[in-house]
């Protein structure tokens, strides 16, 4: 697809997930440079459908999550997305990439729904973990996982200490259902 970018082109982060009438594969495609740090992350979220997980699958003609110049967590990127099924929806957990008010890159977990897997909706204005402080998740909190453990949800994530210089960790965040 067009949208998905020529040079670099990238596409990444899959996710497979069963729909209500076969397999949603999400998908990152497209880069945005980030000059503070020189990474090059995400610009769009894609999904593609089919009958078995195994494929053939079918791309949607345009991106379902990109960035909005209005949006303060998805001004630069859509990054990535995890999605699992809650009930007869969706949630998601996206990695919006932004540049924020004094003009720092960033990254942070934004908590979706859907009814249908394609049509999304931020659940909160604010992010569900992001960047704080001056410690070891002040500049990034992106590359998510999410797992069921009991009764609890788990959620894995990268966090980095700066931009161009920084350490890299793995953070957990833990709710119970």
């Amino acid at each position: 697809m067009a949208w998905e970018g020529r040079f670099p082109a990238a596409t990444g982060n899959p996710c497979l997930v069963e729909g209500r009438s076969g397999f949603l594969l999400y998908y990152s495609a497209a880069a945005v440079f980030l000059r503070d740090c020189l990474f090059i992350e995400p610009r769009y979220v894609g999904v593609a459908e089919g009958d078995a997980p195994e494929g053939p699958l079918r791309k949607r003609a345009q991106p379902i999550l990109s960035p909005s110049r209005d949006d303060p967590y998805r001004n630069l990127g859509a990054g990535a997305i995890k999605v699992f099924r809650d009930g007869d929806g969706f949630v998601g957990l996206e990695n919006g990439i932004y540049r924020d008010a004094a003009g720092a890159s960033g990254s942070a977990i934004l908590l979706l729904a859907s009814t249908d897997g394609f049509a999304w909706t931020q659940v909160d204005p604010e992010p569900i973990i992001g960047p704080e402080g001056s410690g070891w998740k002040r500049a990034f909190v992106y590359q998510l996982d999410v797992a069921r453990s009991g009764r609890e949800l788990r959620i894995y994530y990268n966090a980095r200490s700066g931009w161009f210089l920084g350490a890299e960790r793995i953070g957990v965040a833990i709710a119970s259902t």
